[in-house]
């Protein structure tokens, strides 16, 4: 099964939430009542999802083991039905790591394996990293020291991009920073002022969840998960935790490293997945807009980008040649197909 494949599999399950999120939210608390949720065990939870990334995995691994002395983490990494030997490599760091953890479960996609590790992890904070990607060194002891000393729910930091496989004594090689704001906070202020005073200078930008490490009592508080079976997933993930937050930092240090494919086009092929992850991804914020916010000016944000990403999934729809592929949505669950037709396609 391909990646598309595995997409319109997800999509035929629940790709938007189903509840408004003050429901999702009361059924959290109830949750967090439960003894494990009140005593996290260790300090981090670092989540790596893993499918078929053999031979970037080891350099992922290695990252995160070798980032200083820190006994207080823990490392999930979900093997989401690898078959290119990845597991083996895993199992190898398992043996040698006992606070490594393996979860294998059948192919679901990367929010799947995100959200399967986030039920397993038992640290205060929780990291995402993808297992193509790595973590420079000192990155967490240089985080654990911020979050000690100013107990934020959200610490974001910037990242780099690399092409060429990274040589740790000659540093990161062809890296450019990319994703952050370049703003810095030298003190905590709530996320919902963070995320209009980024909207407000225009600096906003969704950034990759390898770019921020979340408190773990947020995501039980409110309910947040990766919505399943779409492009764009870190988006509403980002949005939702920054706003929900009580308090953040954002700091300029480029600590997550970013592969990308030294062969890869510049310009990718418009699919039918791009248009239908802006367009979930509209479906998701709208909702969200509908929630309760301190500040006026955040509801205004809020739906300000759903415009923007409705106009990007219509765009994308346009650009398909395909006629194949612009029936796509006909094999979408029945509500969710009706949505896309009335705002989507009657727009072309």
């Amino acid at each position: 099964m391909n990646d598309y494949q595995k997409i319109k599999t997800d999509l035929k399950a629940h790709i938007v939430h189903t509840e408004p999120v003050w429901k999702r939210m009361i059924k959290c608390q109830r949750k967090m009542m439960a003894p494990q949720y009140r005593t996290p065990q260790t300090m981090l939870s670092v989540i790596v999802p893993v499918y078929n990334t053999g031979p970037y995995l080891e350099e992922c691994l290695k990252s995160i083991v070798n980032n200083g002395n820190l006994p207080v983490t823990e490392i999930i990494c979900v093997n989401d039905g690898s078959t290119d030997g990845s597991l083996e490599i895993l199992k190898q760091f398992a043996r040698k790591y006992p606070f490594i953890t393996i979860i294998s479960q059948r192919s679901g996609g990367l929010s799947a394996a995100r959200n399967t590790g986030l039920k397993y992890a038992n640290g205060k904070y929780v990291h995402f990293i993808n297992s193509d990607d790595m973590i420079k060194p000192g990155s967490y002891r240089l985080l654990f020291d911020l979050l000690e000393h100013n107990n934020p729910d959200i610490i974001y930091f910037n990242e780099h991009t690399t092409c060429k496989k990274p040589q740790p004594e000659k540093g990161y090689p062809n890296n450019q920073p990319t994703c952050g704001s370049h703003l810095e906070y030298n003190t905590c202020i709530s996320g919902e002022e963070c995320f209009i005073r980024l909207c407000t200078r225009g600096s906003f930008e969704e950034q990759q969840t390898g770019m921020y490490i979340t408190r773990k009592s947020l995501l039980d508080r409110t309910g947040v998960s990766f919505p399943r079976g779409f492009i764009n997933a870190d988006c509403l993930f980002t949005v939702e935790t920054m706003i929900l937050a009580d308090r953040v930092m954002q700091i300029n240090d480029q600590l997550y490293v970013r592969r990308t494919l030294e062969n890869a086009p510049a310009v990718s092929r418009i699919r039918f997945e791009h248009s239908l992850g802006y367009f979930i991804t509209y479906k998701g914020l709208s909702e969200f807009a509908d929630h309760q916010f301190r500040n006026n000016k955040t509801c205004d944000i809020l739906r300000k980008k759903c415009r923007q990403f409705h106009e990007l999934s219509v765009s994308c729809y346009r650009q398909l040649d395909n006629p194949e592929e612009q029936k796509e949505y006909l094999q979408l669950d029945q509500q969710l197909s009706e949505q896309f037709f009335t705002e989507v396609v009657c727009r072309k």
